[in-house]
């Protein structure tokens, strides 16, 4: 089975990185006073179809309906296959965003359930895709629902939702997941499906999900798949979504420093440039590696607990030492650092070339380390 499918959340404690949503959809159940109508806004992959989902089982459970669903009984298992007839889920990007589709929403509506549900859901993604006159048609039926019947809006586009439609629900914003969060949950499914990876590769998966859980178990899955029957290393996530090892942000690092103390020659400092923009990363890509590696840099020279705050490599970790000596006594340049690489971005935004845009930023970096000397 697909990882994401197998791991989907099934109850509002399984939903990741949304601890308010959860918090305020268990207490609203446990008071008997959940609203009529929803607005889950979000980053895609963040859960907002599946607490939909969750709230339809917990209503609707033929055995144990409550905050734990059995997940087992007919009407949880429809639920999540997305085949029971009174949760309906509809794509307004499709099917429910013009006003003929509307009219039959309101029409299927004022009926009572037909498949032993106690309430009917209407589960409407991509919200933000309604046509202005189907949003309108759908405003008194929002406002005014029959007393069996739920809507739950979900949108990655809230600012596109006409206010009179948000007036009208309950909004609940779903947050990215963090990427450490993410990772750690990875760990977990990794010992469940007896995968063996590394945790660098891990990590890469973590990072390059955005914020999407659903992101990162497909990542984990197709790394699986490149794997075959052979345990994944860090090498084979790099190869797999084209990102430079960690390491050569640290060697780009020890140059910058050796440059700005000995007056050394940056010819090697181009090299790396070169290794790095030959993985085929995205400019935005590097950014954010660097940005990691300038956290990394920062809470190493700040706190006495980084490694709470800190998931690199052992080799990471050795490398970092030396440069953290650096860099105590000048947590200011992480700061110049970082608004210099952001200044580069809008360059190669505006048509600079990744290699001009590192190679000027790589003399920013000395030019701040000469002057903060």
């Amino acid at each position: 089975m697909v990882l994401a499918r197998k791991y989907r959340p099934k109850t509002l404690s399984d939903v990741e990185g949304q601890p308010a949503v959860v918090q305020i959809l268990s207490n609203s159940f446990a008071r008997n006073s959940l609203h009529h109508a929803y607005l889950f806004a979000g980053h895609h992959g963040s859960g907002k179809t599946s607490t939909a989902r969750i709230l339809a089982t917990m209503e609707n459970c033929l055995t144990s309906p409550g905050l734990n669903p059995c997940g087992i009984c007919t009407v949880c298992k429809k639920v999540f296959e997305g085949k029971h007839a009174d949760i309906v889920e509809l794509d307004a990007a499709s099917q429910a965003g013009k006003v003929k589709e509307i009219r039959e929403l309101k029409n299927a509506a004022s009926f009572s359930p037909i498949e032993g549900a106690k309430t009917k859901y209407f589960i409407i993604d991509e919200a933000h895709a309604m046509s202005t006159e189907g949003a309108d048609a759908l405003l008194k039926l929002l406002e005014e629902p029959p007393a069996h019947v739920r809507f739950i809006l979900c949108t990655t586009e809230l600012e596109a939702i006409i206010p009179t439609i948000r007036s009208r629900c309950q909004m609940h914003e779903f947050k990215k997941i963090y990427w450490r969060q993410i990772a750690e949950t990875l760990e977990k499914i990794c010992v469940s499906e007896k995968i063996k990876c590394d945790r660098d590769a891990i990590i890469i998966c973590a990072r390059l999900a955005k914020g999407s859980m659903r992101n990162a178990l497909q990542n984990l899955e197709k790394l699986s798949d490149f794997a075959g029957d052979k345990p994944i290393t860090t090498e084979h996530a790099q190869a797999v979504f084209s990102v430079a090892s960690e390491l050569l942000y640290y060697d780009l690092f020890d140059q910058i420093f050796s440059v700005a103390q000995t007056g050394a020659d940056s010819t090697k400092a181009v090299r790396i440039i070169t290794n790095i923009l030959m993985n085929g990363t995205e400019f935005g890509t590097i950014c954010d590696d660097i940005h990691e590696y300038l956290r990394v840099l920062l809470i190493g020279s700040s706190s006495s607990a980084a490694k709470e705050f800190i998931m690199i490599s052992d080799e990471a970790k050795r490398r970092l030492t030396p440069q953290l000596k650096i860099c105590q006594s000048k947590l200011e340049l992480v700061k110049d650092f970082s608004t210099s690489l952001f200044k580069r971005k809008l360059e190669v935004e505006h048509g600079l070339s990744p290699e001009a845009a590192l190679i000027h930023w790589f003399f920013d970096c000395f030019y701040c380390l000469n002057r903060g000397a």
